[in-house]
């Protein structure tokens, strides 16, 4: 790092004042993970055992934001500069510059803080770590609570990446935050999806680039507007490793394991030839492109960047004979989603099979099966939920060539 030990030593000084030790007891119940490493399995294994030793969940109240002329130290100057210049379209009424040099303040600590601190370029810092904010959720001082809460989960990471698969495995169940079409907005700040403990996929990918951000992750929000299928939008986070730009779903880790998710062969085969289907991660870099906020337009905006080729790059297309079909489960038509295991079959052979989702899971979270197109236009597959017949199917095709189908189940079954 370019700053001297003295300089250091006046930045530990002058952030440990600034940090208020506010204790965030919160419920949690992380469930243990298959690990990539020893390294990975022993911080992992701690972490989660933070979690489950919290208790008596309570409502977190966000820090007022600060007010008045600040006094900006000299070794801010040049990060509080950057950050001022660049802040969101329509933002100047929503923050004070004291309220910025407070987070200002406690984000440098948590780069300059971090273990992995030499693998993180002040570039990658002032992108994906110093920003208070994702898209057009509240204001607010989330990062002082945040990082009291975060640091002992990743006390034993030694990678961005670990420490960033550690909190998706665990702070979503310490804060008893998790997905729900209940929520009150989609873009939810922290506190908000604290109070109610449901977010949408967008608030839940906020929460986790704050969770990164406060121990010196760098993270940030991505999403698609529409999906080529039509079935709506979708938010997840993309977390640097040091080297590179990975993935992930939020508050879904497949392990420990990161650029694969439920929605990889959908984002594989997006395309940025209608923006409305290209894949944008957010930036506080003054690019020209305005993330689409779908669900409400009315509200501010960020910069993003058109990541689309990343995505589509590891593309895995269906053979001449393959159909993809996606399947949801329900008691009768309008219902909540189930889970059941669902097989097809052809011949009394089982050509496919899995588990469908419930309402835990994003909606556009459904089970998929790749089938026999043939077979399948011939009328020919069968289809069980838990062994029985379903007393109804409703199925319509997708612009992009797939099936969507729902099985109704027979009363009582």
């Amino acid at each position: 790092m370019f700053l001297t030990s003295n300089t250091h030593t006046k930045i530990g000084r002058c952030c440990l004042l600034v940090i208020a030790a506010l204790a965030l007891s919160m419920h949690a119940n992380a469930a243990g993970r298959e690990k990539l490493s020893k390294a990975t399995s022993r911080g992992g294994a701690r972490a989660a055992a933070v979690a489950v030793n919290a208790s008596s969940r309570q409502v977190v109240v966000p820090d007022p934001i600060p007010s008045g002329a600040p006094k900006v130290p000299a070794y801010l100057r040049t990060t509080f500069d950057w950050l001022t210049s660049h802040i969101p379209v329509g933002e100047s009424p929503l923050v004070t510059q004291e309220f910025m040099l407070a987070h200002t303040k406690i984000a440098f600590e948590a780069w300059t803080t971090a273990p992995w601190a030499s693998q993180i370029s002040e570039e990658v810092f002032r992108e994906a770590i110093l920003p208070y904010a994702s898209i057009s959720e509240t204001r607010e001082l989330w990062i002082t609570n945040m990082r009291t809460a975060c640091l002992p989960l990743v006390a034993h990471a030694t990678s961005p990446a670990q420490a960033a698969v550690i909190l998706n495995q665990t702070v979503f169940n310490y804060f008893n935050v998790h997905y729900s079409t209940l929520r009150e907005r989609a873009d939810q700040s922290p506190s908000e999806s604290i109070k109610s403990g449901l977010a949408s996929c967008s608030g839940l990918s906020i929460f986790l680039v704050d969770a990164c951000r406060s121990v010196g992750v760098p993270a940030r929000m991505v999403g698609v507007p529409m999906w080529m299928d039509g079935s709506g939008n979708h938010s997840w986070v993309e977390i640097w490793d040091g080297a590179a730009w990975r993935y992930t779903g939020v508050d879904e880790p497949i392990g420990d394991q990161l650029d694969i998710a439920w929605f990889s062969d959908r984002a594989s085969h997006q395309s940025n030839a209608n923006p409305a289907n290209a894949i944008y991660s957010i930036t506080w870099r003054n690019t020209g492109i305005l993330f689409p906020l779908v669900y409400d337009e009315t509200r501010a905006s960020a910069w993003c960047v058109d990541v689309t080729d990343r995505y589509t790059a590891v593309s895995n297309p269906l053979g001449p004979n393959d159909l993809l079909v996606r399947v949801v489960v329900r008691q009768q038509a309008g219902s909540v989603r189930e889970i059941s295991a669902v097989q097809a079959v052809v011949d009394n052979v089982i050509v496919a099979s899995g588990n469908s989702k419930d309402e835990r899971s994003d909606l556009n979270d459904s089970l998929e099966l790749i089938v026999p197109k043939d077979r399948f236009n011939a009328g020919d597959i069968s289809w069980l939920m838990d062994g029985l017949p379903p007393a109804a199917i409703d199925q319509y095709p997708l612009p992009d060539a797939s099936i969507n189908m729902t099985l109704i189940k027979q009363p009582g079954g």
